[in-house]
């Protein structure tokens, strides 16, 4: 008997289960993104179920969902250096033997990713990730050293960890940062700031400074500023610190 057609048919189902993976894959991080974006509403909102669900009505939820994607990404793109095959193929295009095209791929991944992430960051992330790299550095310079410790390394040394941990607690200071710029508004001729959230029937949800729902008609709603970038330790990044550009809506609210 032939052992070819029981090998043909384990290739298959080899080919057949990588397919289910990516494709599972694919819907969980999808899933998890959704998640997150309605936590995000709901830690935005200050955990007030009835602004939260008014919110969500009228949001734009495509603006949410890719601008936690966007956080998500900035948060969790380190974490992919502590696998030594993403690494590979990220920095395939640095060795001296690489081909023209595979070192135009890695230009093509970096060049724009570099400045991206770096600007996107806020604080504690950028703060959080150079603790990380820090205590990966420590880690490996314990291993490597020439007298290894009598003791097999902690489960919490593990780089990936390290870095898994990290990255659970960044996710969490990104629900707190808005998707919706703030802004100075004027509603029938008086100035206010808030986020102007979404319309519908001819009325505007507007959240004010202290999230505090109000909805107004979509008539009275006047000029609309963009207030300087935030700096506080939680959401400001390096692009909001390098270009404070906007009015000062904290001298309105005052």
């Amino acid at each position: 008997m032939s052992t070819e057609a029981p090998a043909h048919r384990a290739e298959t189902v080899d080919s057949v289960s990588k397919k289910l993976l990516v494709s599972n894959t694919a819907l969980a991080i999808s899933a998890g993104l959704v998640l997150l974006s309605v936590i995000r509403v709901y830690y935005f909102c200050n955990f007030d179920v009835q602004v939260a669900l008014a919110t969500l009505s009228v949001a734009n939820r495509t603006q949410v969902l890719i601008s936690t994607m966007f956080n998500f990404i900035t948060t969790v793109v380190p974490f992919l250096f502590t696998m030594p095959a993403v690494r590979r193929w990220l920095w395939a295009g640095n060795s001296n033997d690489a081909s023209p095209l595979l070192t135009l791929r890695t230009a093509l991944i970096w060049v724009p990713l570099t400045p991206l992430v770096a600007l996107s960051m806020s604080i504690p992330v950028a703060f959080g990730w150079f603790l990380g790299a820090a205590s990966l550095f420590i880690v490996r310079k314990v291993r490597k050293s020439e007298k290894p410790p009598k003791k097999p390394a902690s489960v919490m040394l593990n780089p990936v960890w390290i870095m898994s941990t990290l990255a659970g607690f960044l996710i969490l200071f990104t629900l707190y940062t808005p998707w919706q710029a703030r802004e100075a508004i004027t509603i029938a001729g008086e100035p206010t700031v808030g986020y102007v959230i979404g319309e519908q029937a001819g009325q505007t949800l507007i959240l004010d400074y202290d999230k505090k729902a109000m909805w107004v008609k979509t008539s009275d709603v006047g000029t609309r500023e963009l207030c300087k970038p935030t700096t506080s330790w939680y959401s400001g990044t390096l692009a909001s610190i390098t270009n404070p550009a906007g009015v000062d809506c904290l001298a309105l609210v005052d």
